[in-house]
């Protein structure tokens, strides 16, 4: 949590985008404490950031163009997508 809170002072972060795959599978873990400690710090920085409104959650499908479209949508950058195809 530390080194979100250094960063975020120290380049002043706008927006964290949070992937998230609708068909993640689970992986076995060789060691279940180290999954969970990841889990636990995932929920932190996810939670730090959302506290101070600047976590945007996106479901990542199969569909790559459709990811893009609607992360551009998500981020206001449509028209950007729209001049690099010109």
């Amino acid at each position: 949590m530390r080194q979100a809170k250094t960063l975020d002072q120290a380049q002043g972060i706008d927006l964290v985008v949070n992937f998230k795959c609708k068909n993640e599978t689970s992986l076995e873990s060789a060691s279940n404490h180290a999954q969970r400690h990841k889990q636990y710090t995932t929920r932190m920085l996810e939670q730090y950031y959302r506290n101070q409104n600047k976590l945007l959650d996106f479901e990542v499908g199969d569909d790559q163009v459709k990811n893009w479209q609607r992360l551009l949508a998500a981020l206001n950058l449509q028209d950007l997508d729209d001049s690099m195809e010109d």
